[in-house]
C-alpha cells in the first residue's frame, strides 16, 4: 500500500485496518508499531507499507487507511480499497481447510512426545 503525502507533516503516523464483511477490524497496523518514527515530511513524499503475508481465509475484506499528524487526524479513507482472498493452500500442506472455521490463519507446528 502506498501513501503520497499532500501537505507538510510535523509528526506523521500512518495506519491501516483490514475489516471483514461484518465490519470487524481483524488487523490494525501503524507505522510506530515496528518503531518507524518518521521525521517531518514534505509534500509529495511517498511512503510504502509492505505486508509480506496476509493470513486471512477466503473472503472479501475492506481496507481503511489513515494518517495522524501528531495527535491530529490528517486523513482517513474508509474503504480505500477492497481485498478479495481466494481459497488456497496457505500452509503448503496440500490441505485447504474450511474458510468458516476462523478469522485468521496462523503458521503453526505440532509435536508429539512419547
Amino acid at each position: 500500500m502506498m501513501f503520497t503525502v499532500k501537505k507538510t507533516l510535523r509528526s506523521p503516523l500512518f495506519y491501516l485496518g483490514i475489516f471483514d464483511q461484518e465490519g470487524t477490524e481483524l488487523v490494525h497496523i501503524n507505522s510506530r508499531m515496528n518503531n518507524h518514527i518518521f521525521s517531518p515530511m514534505k509534500e509529495d513524499t511517498e511512503v510504502t507499507c509492505l505486508i509480506p503475508d496476509i493470513p486471512l481465509p477466503q473472503g472479501h475484506y475492506r481496507i481503511d487507511i489513515g494518517l495522524l499528524d501528531g495527535t491530529d487526524l490528517a486523513d482517513l479513507i474508509e474503504a480505500a480499497t477492497m481485498l478479495d482472498i481466494e481459497e488456497g493452500d496457505f500452509f503448503s500442506s496440500g490441505y485447504v481447510g474450511p474458510a468458516v472455521k476462523g478469522k485468521i490463519l496462523l503458521q503453526h507446528d505440532w509435536m508429539i512426545k512419547n
